[in-house]
């Protein structure tokens, strides 16, 4: 019985949602430019554990991420 039943569910799962239709972000080469660079910079101290340039590289990966 349970193997009549597997179709239904792989099925209820590809339903697509809401998300779905959301436009697929678009990338800009300068943006990831800017990042690397920012991220590669000497202000983040090698973003090394317990410096300054550790606090400022989570910093900014949260406010990006949001």
């Amino acid at each position: 019985m349970a193997h009549r039943l597997l179709p239904i569910i792989c099925a209820a799962f590809l339903v697509p949602t809401a998300r779905a239709a959301d436009p697929a972000p678009k990338f800009s080469v300068e943006r990831i430019k800017a990042a690397v660079e920012y991220l590669s910079s000497d202000r983040l101290q090698g973003r090394g554990p317990g410096t300054r340039g550790e606090e400022l590289t989570t910093e900014y990966l949260a406010d990006e991420l949001k």
